[in-house]
């Protein structure tokens, strides 16, 4: 009976656990939205903050995925995906992207 017990309290632990992970996700959707929208009204001079936000999410959102594989909705897929690289060619092309259009490239 002891180990039913601790089922039920790792299963509760758990729901806990992933409704906070959930919120947290959401928060990142927002924010990672709120730059991609900034991209459209920031100067090539000025969007080295915004990606260096970006990547860092991007990082956080990869490790999660690749180590602890852990499953995204499909803005969150797109955007660890199309942020994976990291260097000025594929930052210029996303900033060119941006501000064109809002959605992520096909």
């Amino acid at each position: 009976m002891i180990l039913l017990k601790d089922l039920i309290h790792k299963t509760s632990e758990f729901c806990y656990l992933k409704q906070q992970i959930d919120i947290l996700l959401t928060s990142c959707t927002m924010r990672i939205k709120e730059l991609l929208a900034l991209i459209k009204q920031a100067s090539i001079e000025d969007i080295d903050k915004i990606f260096i936000e970006l990547f860092e999410i991007q990082r956080t959102l990869s490790t999660m995925k690749y180590k602890y594989l852990f499953e995204f909705n499909d803005f969150l897929d797109d955007f660890i995906y199309f942020f994976d690289r990291q260097d000025n060619y594929n930052k210029l092309f996303l900033y060119e992207h941006f501000c064109q259009h809002s959605d992520f490239p096909k």
